[in-house]
Parts: C-alpha cells; sequence; structure tokens
C-alpha cells in the first residue's frame, strides 16, 4: 500500500507540497470516481482552488488504491499520506514535501533505477509526459496539470515527442 502517494501523485500531477497537504475533506468519493477538491496551489496563492475529477479504472486505479488506503489506514479527517518514522511507528502529521521526494527515491532504487536522477517533481512530469506520449493536447493537460501558461507544457510535450515524429535520418534513410 505505500504505493499510494506515488500513484496519487502521478495521477494529479499536483507538487509535493500539494500531495502532501492533501487532507481527507478534499476528497469526494462517488459511483463514477472521485473529485479531489485542490485549495491552493502555487499558480493559485488567492486559494480559489480547483477541482479535478478521477474516474474509477483498471489495476491502477487511484481511485480504489486511494479508497482501499483510507480504509486500511482508518483515515477519516486531516492528512491522508503521514509522516512514518524510522522506526516505522506512524505520526499523526502529515507527510512534508521532503518525504514525498524521499519515498519517490526509495521505490525507485527498489526497482533499480539510478534514484539521484529523480525527485518529487518526477511525478509531475511524468504525468505531463505520458498524457502527451498517449496524445492529449495542451488544454488537456494543461487542465489536469493546472498549468495557466502552455510554454511549460510545451517542453514536456517536445521531451515526450523526441524519436516519436519527423526524423532527419529515418527522411532521409540514413
Amino acid at each position: 500500500m505505500c504505493y499510494v502517494p506515488l500513484l496519487v501523485g502521478f495521477a494529479t500531477g499536483f507538487r509535493r507540497s500539494e500531495l502532501a497537504a492533501l487532507n481527507r475533506e478534499n476528497i469526494e468519493f462517488t459511483e463514477q470516481g472521485m473529485v479531489i477538491h485542490q485549495r491552493r496551489s502555487k499558480t493559485d496563492q488567492e486559494g480559489k482552488g480547483r477541482r479535478l475529477d478521477f474516474w474509477r479504472g483498471g489495476a491502477l486505479c487511484p481511485v480504489r488504491a486511494l479508497e482501499k488506503w483510507l480504509k486500511t489506514a482508518n483515515i477519516t479527517s486531516g492528512a491522508i499520506f503521514l509522516r512514518v518514522h524510522r522506526s516505522g511507528a506512524i505520526s499523526g502529521k502529515a507527510m512534508s514535501g521532503e518525504s514525498v521526494a524521499a519515498v519517490v527515491k526509495k521505490y525507485l532504487a527498489l526497482i533499480g533505477k539510478d534514484a539521484s536522477l529523480y525527485g518529487a517533481h518526477s511525478l509531475r512530469r511524468g504525468l505531463i509526459t505520458s498524457m502527451a506520449e498517449a496524445g492529449a493536447n495542451e488544454v488537456q493537460i494543461m487542465h489536469c496539470s493546472g498549468h495557466h501558461s502552455s510554454a511549460m507544457v510545451r517542453e514536456y510535450i517536445e521531451q515526450a515527442q523526441l524519436f516519436h515524429g519527423q526524423n532527419v535520418t529515418a527522411l532521409l534513410g540514413l
């Protein structure tokens, strides 16, 4: 179940501080899926907030995983991702943004990846890149990521499209 913060972080595209700040009161489960009310973000300092909807899906469904996480941990209010001490004891306090980064690095190392190349932002970048690779347009990506400007999104899309389009060596048979 320790993968749930990673799965939710990837699916939401939240920044590490936004993921760490996620509270049970901000999540509504429905028959179709879940709605997360993001109260504040780096680009929403006034706290207008935004609502994101997630449909129920397949084997890696963040909705089902989060439902199970909350039920298993008996979390009915407050922070949904709690600090875990080195001893394994669970704190009543929300995990920090630094903790999110540590979890990302820990699980990447476990699967044999060079953890020094990744951080908590890799979840956000991974969502945007994966959406671009799946054919999502800028507007769709910006809706999910919360970007207000397409300039940064275009950078992610360009990275995702490397080796996927017209290529001079392929065109010329080199």
